[in-house]
């Protein structure tokens, strides 16, 4: 969360597997409940009807205008981001920043439905406490550039504040300015998006076609699981394990699903190359959900001139703030 003057700027990445803002992540899943019900940890209460987080995430989508399900997913990572920098109950003004891929940016109408989409009053109770928010603006960011824009460091940025040699280079883009070529890929739950920059500038590349983002192979992984030993694997338990967490799984479902994420690596690598993008030739930099897993499976390629990633899978989220904020500021001179 980022303030100008009275106002309040929120960016937030609709994601198909997970919501995030600039500090919080969560699946992007919600129920509806009777009421009020401490079995639940978030709970919304708005229009009369009251709504609480879950671990199952909806149907994948690629408007997510369709119906009030991402506005629903928006007012909890609102709420939350308010909380996690304890901004008081009661109204706010308030400009939302959001994002969507770069394809889908030149789908005829969707920008602007996107914006009318979030653009309101909403009248709302969080955990117990009341939020006036007058949503008065909102900016749809390209994601992917969003992320490049951010102020998540990208792991060889890591590496050189370690080294005391990043010299002041506190964003991806600072680092990109110096790269005669630059690559992005980002690997989310429903597409993976692509973009080529020029010493930090963006330059002309379509994706009409991006390829399946990684949610589709946490299905086939399911349906592997379930196929061969009659066991019923969760997305939301591929996620956890592939995230380093220590699920209780059986070392041959821990080898399917590296072997299938492996697979889903190489298809995507193959993919790409077919798009002419210019990795031998390019600092390419991985970001989103999938950054991290992918990275682990092309980390020894050598066909990279430079392979590195962004790990926060916030910085999108963070990049549309950053993005908003810029805009806001260059409309007040």
């Amino acid at each position: 969360m980022r303030r100008y003057k009275n106002t309040l700027i929120l960016g937030v990445d609709p994601g198909n597997f997970n919501i995030k803002t600039q500090t919080q992540c969560f699946t992007s899943g919600y129920v509806e409940i009777s009421g009020p019900d401490e079995d639940y940890a978030d709970i919304i209460e708005y229009g009369g009807r009251y709504y609480a987080l879950c671990s199952t995430r909806v149907a994948q989508r690629d408007d997510k205008t369709e119906d009030d399900t991402f506005k629903i997913l928006a007012l909890f990572a609102m709420a939350k981001e308010l909380t996690q920098h304890k901004v008081m109950s009661g109204a706010h003004a308030v400009h939302l920043s959001v994002g969507l891929p770069p394809a889908h940016m030149r789908i005829a109408g969707l920008k602007d439905r996107t914006k009318s989409y979030y653009t309101g009053e909403y009248n709302f109770t969080y955990n117990g406490r009341k939020y006036n928010l007058n949503v008065e603006k909102v900016y749809v960011c390209p994601q992917g550039i969003a992320a490049i824009m951010s102020n998540c460091m990208t792991a060889e940025m890591k590496r050189l504040a370690g080294d005391n040699m990043l010299l002041g280079r506190m964003r991806p883009i600072d680092l990109l300015e110096a790269e005669p070529l630059a690559v992005f890929i980002d690997i989310g739950g429903g597409t993976v998006d692509a973009g080529i920059f020029h010493k930090g500038i963006i330059q002309p590349f379509k994706l009409d076609k991006p390829p399946a983002g990684i949610i589709h192979t946490y299905e086939e992984v399911s349906s592997q699981i379930k196929a061969k030993w009659n066991k019923d694997t969760s997305e939301a338990t591929i996620n956890m394990l592939l995230n380093g967490e220590n699920i209780r799984i059986s070392q041959e479902e821990i080898e399917l699903v590296d072997n299938m994420m492996g697979q889903y690596s190489r298809n995507l690598l193959l993919q790409l190359r077919e798009k002419d993008l210019p990795f031998d030739n390019s600092y390419t930099v991985l970001i989103g959900g999938g950054s991290k897993i992918v990275m682990s499976h092309w980390g020894g390629k050598a066909k990279f001139a430079m392979l590195d990633y962004i790990e926060d899978i916030r910085a999108n989220a963070d990049g549309n703030e950053v993005m908003a904020f810029t805009a806001m500021m260059r409309s007040a001179v």
